[in-house]
């Protein structure tokens, strides 16, 4: 399970984060855990980055995930992952603090 924000008022799960649910636009926005498990639906290789802190991590993958909960999330993957795998998505805080999202292949 992953935590993911979701609206009180309608119940709709967005991701990324907002102030504000994008169904009803209520500000009433709790997390909630959902199902981490979903497909990959593309991965695209990052070889060049504005960022220092990539540098020596390129290239790196990143795909976008249909989760089974019903929600797209942007995630890093292996360099083998392509679209159709069934993964398992887990999340971390990275060294700046912000939540990064990791496919891992099931």
């Amino acid at each position: 399970m992953i935590d993911v924000q979701s609206c009180q008022t309608c119940g709709q799960l967005q991701y990324p984060r907002r102030d504000v649910c994008r169904n009803c636009l209520s500000d009433d926005l709790v997390d909630s855990a959902v199902v981490d498990t979903g497909t990959i639906l593309a991965v695209s290789t990052l070889w060049r980055s504005n960022e220092p802190r990539f540098a020596s991590k390129l290239p790196l993958y990143i795909a976008k995930a249909d989760l089974d909960c019903g929600i797209h999330v942007i995630c890093f993957a292996a360099a083998d992952m392509k679209a159709g795998d069934k993964v398992r998505v887990s999340g971390k805080l990275d060294e700046t603090g912000q939540k990064i999202w990791i496919a891992h292949s099931l």
